[in-house]
């Protein structure tokens, strides 16, 4: 995981890794939060401040390269390593095997 300068003194995460001869990149650029101006989620009696803390999104979809990098298998139907995952359940991510319990405040890249 590398950090780069990204739209001025915003940085955003990289992790690349090579598989079958080709180079893959997955980028992750940091969304800031409400910082102390809360959210108003709801409407009318039910409506409440929420506070959101700072996070990272990635650039691009999840590609089946990095799927089976993560995961060990590709579930998709159609077999293209550069192409987003599909025929993914939540089973597949919550399950026994899965990698669904992802830190809150920073990714877990320790497979």
């Amino acid at each position: 995981m590398t950090e780069n300068a990204y739209a001025g003194e915003v940085t955003a995460l990289t992790y690349e890794w090579r598989d079958g001869g080709a180079q893959h990149e997955m980028r992750l650029v940091p969304v800031p939060g409400t910082r102390g101006t809360p959210y108003l989620f709801g409407a009318g009696p039910a409506r409440r401040p929420i506070e959101i803390r700072d996070f990272h999104a990635a650039t691009t979809p999840v590609t089946q390269a990095l799927w089976m990098r993560v995961m060990g298998a590709n579930p998709s139907v159609r077999l293209d390593v550069r192409c987003p995952v599909d025929n993914v359940s939540w089973d597949h991510i919550h399950g026994a095997g899965g990698r669904g319990a992802v830190r809150r405040h920073a990714v877990d890249w320790s497979w």
